[in-house]
């Protein structure tokens, strides 16, 4: 794991890559949580098996996708995607980026207890 002083740098640019919501004090946190455990990514990752074509077997499942609107473009597009194999719905959250759970909590949470049926 990456030293104290280490994680910064990277927190830095994932705050600029993942937070365009803004920089407060929960999102430099979680980036520079994230940041710590970077370095490491790599010895416990395999290749992908080939899944994303496999994705339209799961249609029928409870599921949804949700993209904040100010995500990167190659993010939405995959979410758009990945909603349009698995035949879901692809809820877009106004004025959130990629941190989801710190910037729309209660969104998230009644997304995941309408797939549930909830």
């Amino acid at each position: 794991m990456l030293a104290a002083a280490d994680v910064e740098g990277p927190a830095a640019f994932g705050l600029r890559a993942w937070a365009a919501g803004g920089d407060d004090p929960a999102a430099r946190a979680q980036l520079r949580s994230a940041a710590a455990a970077w370095p490491l990514e790599g010895v416990h990752q395999r290749p992908d098996p080939p899944v994303f074509d496999r994705l339209p077997e799961l249609a029928g499942l409870p599921a949804r996708v949700l993209i904040g609107d100010l995500d990167l473009p190659p993010t939405v597009d995959c979410a758009e995607r990945t909603a349009e194999r698995l035949g879901c719905e692809l809820l877009r959250v106004p004025g959130a980026d990629h941190l989801l759970p710190l910037r729309a909590p209660a969104r998230l949470v009644a997304a995941v207890l309408a797939a549930a049926g909830r």
